[in-house]
């Protein structure tokens, strides 16, 4: 069963620790979440599910980096075309680049890095993604993500987007 965690920011008080929703911080408010799902003052943040390269939860709002490679190539005419597309195809994916992103909750998922990018599958410590386009374009890529790690989150640390 995947566990559903909450992390708050407290924006009057702007302090560095944030409250987690667990179910004993929720007995001892008798249950009652609407001044935290109903106020300006605390804006709660979901827990992906994920942990960073320092088993850190990731949790939405926090601020990401990551090393990734991508890869692109069209479509090949031939098995000679293929065979040099092939080598360039391979020599993409050695080149490493890194990413700050923040993470966010949209269309269903959490997202982070580079924004085309939807269908990811874990493998090991590697987020990787093969993907298809569908409107048009002649090849297909392959982008692969790893070595997480949490450096801040858009309330304390804003300037690390920059």
């Amino acid at each position: 069963m995947k566990t559903i965690k909450f992390r708050v920011w407290d924006t009057q008080e702007r302090v560095n620790q944030m409250i987690y929703l667990t179910p004993e911080f929720l007995k001892e408010r008798q249950g009652n979440l609407q001044d935290f799902l109903y106020s300006d003052r605390f804006i709660p943040m979901q827990f992906t599910g994920l942990l960073d390269k320092q088993n850190k939860e990731i949790y939405e709002g926090d601020i990401m980096k990551s090393k990734y490679n991508f890869a692109w190539r069209k479509w090949w005419s031939d098995l000679e075309e293929k065979k040099e597309l092939d080598k360039d195809w391979e020599k993409q994916k050695k080149k490493v680049e890194s990413d700050v992103d923040k993470v966010e909750f949209r269309k269903g998922c959490f997202e982070w890095g580079y924004k085309n990018f939807r269908s990811f599958c874990v493998s090991g410590d590697v987020l990787q993604e093969l993907f298809e386009s569908d409107k048009g374009c002649d090849g297909e890529g392959e982008s692969r993500w790893w070595d997480f790690e949490i450096i801040g989150n858009i309330y304390q640390n804003p300037k690390l987007l920059k």
